[in-house]
């Protein structure tokens, strides 16, 4: 087995332990050994059960007692032979020169067969005898790299028998299990099957390689795997660094921009009132001209005014006329106009920026792979967009404002399919409390009367699966699989395939949601539940009752902006609560079965009016759907409305259209 030449044996005979060789040396059932006493005091240290113990190096849960194992005698005798073999690689000398002549002559080779050490000379003899001919010969730099080892292993160890020394461990008895030299066979196993040991070992080893190389072939694929994994991790992190350099400068190109535009807008504010503070100025000038001038005016009047009656009446027609030119002066009144109030009613007023302008008409972040496909992800930004859905129409791709600004669009809806979903074990004709989509093509249903969950295709129009449930009301699909609401007010959750995961009792509300969210949603008595990769976060819900009623939750919906619909059947109102529990809009609507569109618009079944009502996300009112049937359930995914009613055992699906008027 040519694995086993890819390591040196020195390294597979050290405990992981004391990394020093075995002593009397221990193989768990995970194949890894270590000396006794190590394990032992690696137990002990070990604050686990008492019965079970962990392996130090894959940390598998082992039921052993180290000093009840048997010792592993291949691992010992392999050791022993290493220690042998280095001391007898020091100062070794021609094991025949030492015999016949007493000689201590330096060894130059070993022979493999029989381990004697040979000088120069006795080795070149070696094998000219007819008991040694077949003896093999290497020299001691081969002998110390190692690769004969295993031949000189073989050759060296002999397994003798227990009760008998001199006789090697030949036979297997197969009614006794054990191995038996000769003398046993003869004289303790009379008449019991035997096996040969090298019929033992040929049947065993290819046991034994079979398994290797299925194992072989698995670490192959396994390797193979390992690759593509790196290779596809390299990738990512390529494209990765590719998309923050792209992202970087784009955002450096917007900064600039935006920059450019700061700037601009301080040119046009200095253009604007340089003229406005250069008449000011001007004013300012002009007034102080004809202020110092009057002022002057009136202090000669008083001193003219203090002098003799002849001196008065001798320059009075001459003050009196300059005095009537100063009065007559009216440039101030011209200047007071570029006092108006105008110039200080302006005020700034910022739109918010569109970012696509900034950003260069960024697009969503788009998979490969065709999934489920949700408007925007909950932890994406408002203009980058994570997005499952392979092609997107030019408005899937538009930003968020403008999704929400819908005041132009008029809805319609066409019937394209009505699917009968009996099922031959029916009972009852079926009467559908829930709805909701699982992807592009399939949808589950909850059919009260049979007491099932149905899931069906949308173009084979068959049903694929069925799971018994007893009075099924309301039914959500999240990431990790689907979730059912009982009249008892039981959750129970479930696969993909209907399988039941466990249960949660006292849910007044199960929240729907969009299929691809790793996250599920409900209503335990006034507070908002939110299980995330196995996590659970509570909003507890800031409800005052409006007439002393308290709130009968019915059904309800997490919205793509964080917020919820939930509505009340008891006080006939649909609230929206952000996400903080806060009640920021009350509509005064029918409490029906709730979903929202591509547009972020939310749409309320109401059971009784015949009809779906649209509003914007903010709680105002668009528009209303008609339908020949009292809706019980809805649910909308990409331009797909799903809706069940009242009488009939179909569920029927309608286009959404959007028209601008």
């Amino acid at each position: 087995m040519e694995l086993g030449s890819k390591y040196s044996q020195t390294d597979l005979l050290g405990c992981f332990l004391c990394s020093l060789f075995y002593e009397d040396p221990k193989t768990l059932p995970c194949l890894h050994s270590f000396c006794e006493k190590c394990l032992v005091n690696n137990f002990k240290q070990q604050h686990v059960n008492d019965n079970l113990k962990k392996c130090p190096v894959c940390q598998t849960f082992l039921d052993v007692n180290p000093q009840e194992m048997k010792t592993n005698i291949y691992l010992q005798n392999r050791v022993c032979f290493f220690r042998e073999r280095a001391e007898s690689l020091t100062n070794s000398v021609c094991a025949v020169c030492s015999l016949k002549l007493q000689k201590n002559v330096p060894a130059v080779a070993q022979c493999i067969s029989c381990s004697d050490f040979l000088c120069k000379v006795c080795s070149d003899i070696h094998t000219l005898t007819t008991l040694t001919i077949n003896h093999q010969v290497m020299s001691l730099t081969e002998i110390k790299t190692g690769k004969y080892d295993d031949a000189m292993f073989m050759a060296s160890f002999k397994a003798c028998c227990p009760k008998h020394s001199d006789e090697e461990l030949k036979f297997y008895c197969n009614p006794c299990h054990i191995l038996t030299c000769i003398d046993c066979v003869v004289l303790e196993h009379k008449g019991h099957d035997f096996k040969s040991i090298d019929e033992l070992r040929e049947e065993k080893g290819n046991a034994v390689k079979i398994l290797y190389e299925e194992l072989k072939a698995k670490l192959g694929t396994l390797n193979q795997t390992k690759d593509l994994i790196v290779s596809r991790k390299g990738q990512i992190e390529s494209k990765k660094t590719g998309l923050q350099s792209e992202i970087t400068k784009k955002s450096s190109e917007a900064a600039s921009r935006i920059d450019k535009g700061k700037n601009k807008m301080l040119k046009d504010l200095e253009d604007f009132f340089l003229p406005k503070s250069k008449n000011l100025v001007s004013g300012l000038n002009s007034v102080s001209i004809q202020s110092k001038t009057i002022r002057q005016a009136l202090q000669y009047a008083e001193f003219m005014l203090s002098g003799s009656n002849a001196e008065i009446v001798f320059s009075l027609d001459e003050l009196q006329e300059s005095l009537e030119n100063c009065a007559r002066n009216d440039d101030y009144k011209n200047i007071s106009a570029c006092l108006s109030d105008e110039t200080l009613d302006i005020s700034l007023k910022l739109i918010e920026p569109r970012l696509e302008l900034l950003f260069g008409n960024v697009e969503p972040f788009i998979k490969e792979t065709k999934k489920e496909y949700f408007p925007k992800d909950e932890n994406s930004s408002d203009f980058l967009c994570f997005s499952d859905k392979a092609t997107q129409t030019e408005e899937d791709l538009k930003t968020f404002d403008e999704k929400r600004n819908t005041g132009d669009k008029k809805y319609e809806i066409h019937l394209i399919k009505s699917l009968d979903l009996t099922v031959d074990d029916d009972e009852y004709e079926p009467h559908f409390t829930g709805v909701a989509w699982i992807d592009d093509d399939q949808f589950i249903s909850a059919d009260i009367k049979n007491e099932k969950l149905k899931i069906c295709s949308l173009s084979s129009g068959k049903i694929l699966r069925n799971a018994k449930v007893v009075a099924p009301l309301a039914v959500s699909v999240w990431g990790e699989g689907v979730a059912c609401l009982t009249r008892d007010k039981t959750m129970t959750n479930f696969t993909r395939e209907l399988s039941p995961q466990k249960t949660l009792p006292n849910v007044s509300c199960l929240l729907s949601s969009l299929p691809s969210l790793n996250r599920l949603t409900w209503i335990e008595n006034n507070a908002i539940v939110i299980q995330k990769k196995g996590l659970l976060t509570k909003v507890s819900v800031k409800y005052l009752s409006p007439n002393g009623q308290p709130a009968w939750w019915w059904f309800s919906c997490c919205l793509p902006d964080g917020s919820y619909a939930v509505s009340d059947r008891a006080n006939a109102r649909v609230y929206l609560i952000d996400a903080n529990g806060n009640i920021f809009k009350t509509l005064q609507c029918s409490p029906g079965s709730i979903s929202f569109d591509k547009y972020y618009n939310i749409f309320i079944s109401n059971y009784y009016n015949y009809s779906i009502g649209v509003f914007d996300i903010k709680g105002t009112r668009l528009t209303d759907l008609y339908l020949n049937d009292r809706p019980t359930s809805i649910s909308i995914l990409h331009d797909k409305l799903l809706v069940t009613v009242e009488h009939g055992c179909q569920v029927l699906v309608y286009d959404i259209t959007y028209k601008r008027t």
